[in-house]
């Protein structure tokens, strides 16, 4: 198992699972931690592990047979776009733009 650590907040992101209204989130110990969830995707497919990452990130690589999806009946699902800044950073009107669209 990979970790993937959230630098702003000095940690390691904790796995989230859904399955049947019954919400499960696991702290994982694994020997390898990564900055970004690529690199924990292309571990997985190089197979040093198992990885907790988006979906559509490993999909290419399930289509290719060299990731296996698991765990789908617990995969929560989350609907539309999603985006992730630092509200304690001093935000560009580009920024705002964006995040008010």
């Amino acid at each position: 198992m990979f970790h993937r650590s959230l630098v702003s907040h000095g940690g390691f992101y904790v796995w989230e699972f859904k399955n049947d209204g019954k919400d499960v989130r696991a702290r994982v110990e694994g020997q390898i931690v990564f900055n970004t969830v690529f690199q924990t995707v292309d571990a997985a497919a190089d197979g040093y592990g198992i990885a907790h990452v988006p979906e559509d990130l490993a999909t290419e690589y399930i289509r290719q047979g060299e990731l296996t999806l698991i765990l789908e009946n617990w995969t929560p699902y989350r609907e539309g776009l999603h985006i992730f800044y630092s509200s304690h950073r001093q935000s560009s009107n580009a920024m705002k733009i964006v995040v008010d669209a």
